[in-house]
């Protein structure tokens, strides 16, 4: 209490003042009410948290701060109706959100909350081949095709194609409930609230020309049907083949060739080709080529072989421990 005095020493009329020290932040309490929000289910924004707030000299400031998968921040003012407050976000990307809560009292004491996680998906689809490396003409691949429905409420419905590349053929579903149309894989699976599920098919490289080392890439193609849209897309897979590589024309055999081709040689020095021929050709064992060559033999008077001979070729499989022979 005040009582002012004039120079006379009249009292005046006596004022009361009350003091209070305040250094304690608003009391702040948050609900997460989802932890899941499937990106295309979402039409409208979600609430995510829900609480209450009280201080003695009331609130100055209640915010709270998003950052999405992309590491962009936003921020929104809440309001308090009450002591009760409120918190709604619409995703636009999938991926992990972050939200942090913040409150600030008349007198500047601040208390925060946070992080909450909110999980924002979309139902994906993933195909793997194995193996994926070094198969060989008659070597079997497996595929497996999958689905995954992380919303926690809906099913999805799929439906996958997938042609096979035209290097493989027999194909063999071993796992899930996938069918075999011609050379193409067909699969329509239905797939419940927070799951996974998948199909297995085997096959087989048929076609020789797997030995020139190439990368086979199988392409699926897919759309799933959800609560509010259709996702489309096309997933991939490769491996690579392994194939043997086809050398030039050993010294040996451009000798056997000379002489099939230079009997009238009295001297047989034809023997041997005197230059190497300077083209190469590879493919894989049992195929047919042409390779040119140009030759003398002895003199030119006592016979002549043409100056562009052409060699039918045959590979033979390394493993006979050939390289090539004569057509």
């Amino acid at each position: 209490m005040v009582t002012p005095l004039d120079s006379a020493g009249n009292e005046g009329i006596s004022t009361t003042f009350e003091i209070v020290f305040d250094n304690s932040a608003a009391a702040l309490t948050a609900t997460q009410v989802v932890t899941y929000i499937s990106l295309l289910d979402t039409v409208a924004p979600v609430e995510v948290l829900t609480g209450a707030i009280s201080d003695d000299t009331g609130v100055a400031v209640l915010e709270a701060t998003l950052q999405d998968p992309e590491g962009l921040i936003q921020i929104t003012d809440l309001p308090i109706v009450g002591e009760s407050w409120s918190y709604s976000t619409l995703p636009t990307i999938a991926g992990t959100y972050q939200i942090w809560l913040i409150a600030v009292d008349e007198v500047g004491n601040a208390a925060d909350l946070g992080p909450y996680l909110v999980q924002v998906n979309e139902p994906s689809v993933s195909l793997a081949v194995w193996p994926n490396e070094n198969v060989t003409l008659g070597g079997v691949v497996t595929y497996t095709l999958a689905i995954t429905n992380p919303n926690p409420f809906n099913a999805v419905t799929a439906a996958i194609t997938d042609p096979l590349p035209v290097l493989l053929g027999n194909p063999v579903v071993v796992n899930g409930s996938a069918t075999i149309v011609g050379e193409a894989i067909q699969w329509n699976p239905a797939v419940s609230p927070q799951s996974t599920v998948t199909t297995s098919f085997t096959a087989v490289v048929t076609q020789g020309h797997a030995y020139f080392d190439v990368e086979a890439i199988n392409s699926a193609a897919f759309s799933i049907d959800t609560f509010s849209g259709t996702i489309t897309g096309m997933v991939k897979a490769s491996f690579g083949t392994q194939g043997e590589t086809l050398i030039f024309v050993q010294d040996t055999v451009y000798s056997r060739l000379a002489r099939k081709y230079a009997s009238s040689c009295q001297t047989r020095r034809a023997a041997a080709w005197p230059s190497r021929p300077s083209h190469k050709q590879v493919g894989p064992p049992g195929a047919t080529m042409t390779m040119m060559a140009t030759s003398t033999c002895c003199s030119p008077a006592l016979y002549l072989i043409p100056s562009a001979l052409s060699i039918a070729m045959r590979a033979a499989p390394l493993s006979e421990k050939r390289l090539w022979t004569a057509a």
